[in-house]
């Protein structure tokens, strides 16, 4: 978060790149919101699973309009 050349490409005191993070958001601001995304994709994939069988295992079988129950 020093200030640099306008000329120059990386930071010369951590080695960081210019333009890589948005002004205003830092590294752990970048880590934070992966996290809830990361945490967002698991739940819906776990929903998902959770969702798809119990559609697998149900006794109706409701297959976009097929509405007949299955014999068991």
């Amino acid at each position: 978060m020093n200030e640099i050349h306008t000329e120059a490409t990386t930071c010369p005191s951590c080695g960081a790149q210019r333009g890589i993070l948005k002004p205003g958001w830092s590294a752990e601001r970048w880590r934070g919101a992966a996290q809830l995304m990361f945490i967002g994709a698991s739940i819906a994939a776990l929903i998902g699973l959770v969702l798809g069988y119990s559609a697998a295992t149900s006794s109706w079988q409701v297959n976009w309009g097929v509405g007949r129950k299955v014999n068991s």
